[in-house]
């Protein structure tokens, strides 16, 4: 694979996995009764924590697991769990469930739980190493982190619209988005199961 080829699949599977529209969604039903400055200062602070998790991830995630004698198929079997149920969170409208009765534990809710997990979760951090650890050469290497980098900056745009055009998205919208970005998730929750299941050779 070209290393280009390689920064067009990272983007877009980063991107699907991140599901910016599920997130845009909690983001709007958190900060509804907050002003426009807070709900951008929210935004901000959330993207940038997150992107620095991402960067953490990407760096040290993969030699973690090694030091700790986890195989690389191990974890794309357990990551493949951990992206099929969010992926069911998604398709059946849990997630902003659950992320709604977190936010009484919380006075500030822009890091916990907006910046983790809701958008530097367990499915995205799975994203993160199972990419890395796909890179075969310094450029592709680099392109995983160019790729967290464009991704993190497209969700704060779309933090960023909603924070000051709130009343754009209505609740139906949100909905059908953060369903199909569900099924997207499941294909690639398959995809990472059989692939840890063929490099593990298991069948």
């Amino acid at each position: 694979m070209s290393n280009l080829a390689f920064f067009e699949k990272t983007f877009l599977q980063f991107f699907v996995v991140s599901s910016h529209i599920a997130v845009v969604a909690i983001f709007i039903s958190f900060t509804a009764n907050r002003t426009t400055a807070e709900r951008v200062r929210i935004a901000t602070i959330a993207t940038i924590v997150a992107l620095l998790l991402f960067l953490f991830t990407a760096a040290f995630g993969l030699k973690l697991f090694e030091s700790m004698n986890i195989s690389l198929n191990a974890f794309k079997i357990a990551g493949s769990v951990i992206l099929f149920i969010a992926s069911m969170d998604l398709i059946l409208g849990k997630l902003e469930e659950n992320t709604m009765h977190s936010e009484k534990h919380f006075f500030d809710i822009t890091i916990a739980p907006l910046a983790i997990p809701v958008i530097a979760g367990p499915a995205c951090l799975t994203a993160v190493i199972n990419l890395k650890s796909a890179a075969v050469n310094s450029t592709q290497h680099a392109s995983v982190y160019l790729a967290i980098v464009l991704v993190e900056i497209t969700l704060y745009i779309a933090l960023y619209v909603a924070a000051k055009k709130i009343e754009l998205f209505t609740p139906v919208v949100l909905r059908i988005g953060t369903r199909l970005s569900g099924f997207l998730l499941c294909a690639m929750a398959v995809q990472n199961f059989l692939a840890g299941c063929h490099g593990a050779r298991l069948f």
